[in-house]
């Protein structure tokens, strides 16, 4: 049974949502990395399974290992493991430098180009500063990679999660549009994770939340959540169209505003056919893996731990995680 190691007590807790919402979001990226910013949609080949990647940006990177984002991803978790399931946004930015940094341990993936200016703002600015040295990418990737924060949030924790999830994806992308994007995606993980949300409902229902700051004075933010709304709608309007076509029209390059009704559309379209979705995201081409990183994570959740691919515990940092989230979380 492939799923031997990973299922735990009790598939309909929240805490085990929330581990099969990091370890899909995880195998998401990595199930990507094969095909990531290829943009001819017929040079992919199915089925999609874990691979070497074909583009040269990963080049050195091997099967089951993760793209730039899912690396970052993983770096929070190990973050919040190291406090006692807490986010410290100084902690993870620590590791996060030192990630891209580390002349002993250089790193071996893609550095793009929100972090590098991350990295060069940060080298200009004294320690007080540095949780504002963020670049002003509006790149999906720098908000997509907040799942480890839902293992130990809590069902009365909403908002706590949202600040958070707000302020991993300042420290590198400041981008309005983008940080709203991250509280609508932690409104929508929470209500799937704790309230056992459909996550076609929760994508509905977090549009008419209330949100941090619920009356916002600067005309900027008002505008961000607006367009924020509209790139929902649009997504949860292309359910019937075909992935091919409707990402094809929304864009799969990296900014959100081309991403984010692509990723919708996703989740919507294929809430309970997870492997489809898994299938249909690297299919599409582009930045599958930015929108991987979020569709894995809330169909993950949404499916449980039993029901994730085997392919999960073929990740090369498999038991990594898994000790992680363990060390987080006392087993459910």
């Amino acid at each position: 049974d492939t799923h031997q190691h990973i299922r735990m007590a009790s598939a309909s807790t929240s805490a085990s949502k929330a581990r099969a919402a990091v370890l899909m979001s995880l195998a998401a990226d990595s199930l990507a990395l094969g095909w990531h910013w290829i943009y001819d949609a017929g040079a992919i080949k199915r089925p999609i399974q874990l691979q070497a990647p074909a583009a040269k940006y990963h080049a050195g990177k091997e099967r089951g290992e993760f793209t730039h984002y899912g690396d970052q991803c993983a770096l929070l978790l190990s973050s919040v493991a190291a406090d006692s399931g807490r986010y410290d946004s100084k902690d993870f930015l620590t590791r996060w430098r030192a990630l891209f940094t580390d002349s002993a341990h250089p790193y071996a993936g893609y550095v793009d180009g929100a972090t590098r200016t991350t990295l060069q703002n940060l080298s200009e600015r004294p320690i007080a500063e540095s949780l504002s040295c963020g670049s002003v990418s509006s790149d999906l990737g720098g908000c997509a990679r907040f799942a480890p924060l839902l293992v130990s949030s809590t069902a009365s924790d909403r908002e706590q999660l949202v600040k958070d999830a707000r302020s991993q994806t300042l420290l590198t992308h400041r981008d309005l549009l983008l940080v709203e994007s991250a509280e609508y995606f932690a409104r929508v993980a929470h209500a799937v994770v704790f309230q056992d949300a459909e996550p076609s409902a929760a994508l509905r229902a977090a549009l008419d939340q209330e949100w941090s700051e619920a009356s916002p004075s600067e005309p900027e933010t008002v505008a961000a959540r607006a367009e924020l709304r509209t790139l929902v709608e649009r997504g949860l309007e292309s359910v019937d169209r075909s992935t091919a076509d409707a990402l094809k029209e929304f864009g799969i390059a990296c900014p959100c505003q081309k991403l984010l009704p692509g990723t919708v559309h996703l989740i919507a379209k294929y809430q309970d056919r997870l492997e489809e979705a898994m299938q249909e995201n690297v299919a599409a081409g582009g930045d599958s893996a930015a929108r991987g990183l979020l569709v894995g994570m809330i169909l993950g959740a949404h499916a449980g731990l039993a029901k994730l691919p085997g392919y999960v515990i073929e990740l090369k940092a498999y038991d990594e995680i898994d000790a992680l989230l363990r060390a987080v979380q006392s087993p459910a």
